[in-house]
């Protein structure tokens, strides 16, 4: 299963066009320019043609969100406590340091966060999804299967997800492994039951649950992997406030 994150940003086409190739500007984050070359030295070499845009998408997203870390660490004045002359290791410090303080509260775990953690770990959902880069289509989307559109067609016309080709057919998942708001939103569904499209790693997804079940095979014992899987929940946490302080970063720009 993103990097929340679906802002618009301007596109600076008559600085594109007059650009050299690979210098042609893309975006920008609060004045900072993205360019072409930028976003093509993080692709694969062989990138598949049908998931082009999607890892075009992504690559983007990490660059914005590298750039948006670094831009908030300034404006903090975090770049006084560096003294590196290198300013690519001074952003790596600043960008660190930022992200060491909005994820502090996701090391620290009571029991009850634990349990409740293993609890979503042991139920495992069958969903189906679509999902679509702008707001604007999943609401069309969503109006459509209001209107009785079947779920299955429009996932194989419109989904960007690999799982398209299966008419948006994900199998079944841990609910632990769902990423905020799908989690809470499919906790809510009963089966043949759809979400509304939210936000979720940066594209629109609406998910329909087809059943829920216990996860199979079972997790181990809680007291037999409890320190590994304390680990793990920490790191879960700390993603998601590092994704939630992004998103309310780009809702500034």
């Amino acid at each position: 299963m993103r990097h929340p994150f679906l802002l618009v940003f301007g596109l600076l086409a008559a600085l594109a066009c007059s650009a050299p190739p690979g210098r042609k500007v893309v975006a920008t984050v609060n004045g900072e320019a993205i360019s072409a070359a930028d976003v093509a030295s993080l692709l694969p070499r062989n990138l598949d043609p049908t998931r082009a845009d999607t890892v075009k998408k992504q690559a983007l997203d990490g660059i914005i969100a590298r750039k948006l870390f670094a831009q908030e660490a300034k404006r903090e004045g975090m770049e006084k406590d560096v003294a590196y002359e290198v300013e690519e290791e001074q952003k790596a410090l600043m960008e660190q340091r930022l992200y060491d303080t909005i994820t502090a509260t996701g090391n620290r775990l009571t029991d009850d966060d634990v349990r409740a953690a293993y609890k979503l770990l042991q139920t495992e959902a069958h969903l189906k999804l679509i999902s679509v880069p702008d707001e604007s289509l999943a609401d069309r989307l969503a109006a459509e299967l209001d209107r009785g559109a079947t779920f299955e067609s429009l996932a194989v016309r419109y989904s960007r997800r690999p799982s398209a080709i299966k008419a948006g057919d994900e199998g079944f998942t841990p609910l632990l492994d769902l990423k905020e708001p799908l989690r809470t939103g499919v906790m809510a569904l009963g089966p043949g039951e759809r979400t509304k499209p939210m936000s979720v790693e940066g594209m629109w997804q609406i998910a329909l649950l087809v059943e829920t079940r216990p996860t199979t095979p079972p997790p181990p014992p809680l007291d037999s992997i409890r320190p590994e899987f304390e680990a793990q929940l920490k790191q879960l946490r700390r993603r998601e406030l590092a994704d939630d302080y992004l998103a309310k970063l780009r809702q500034r720009l």
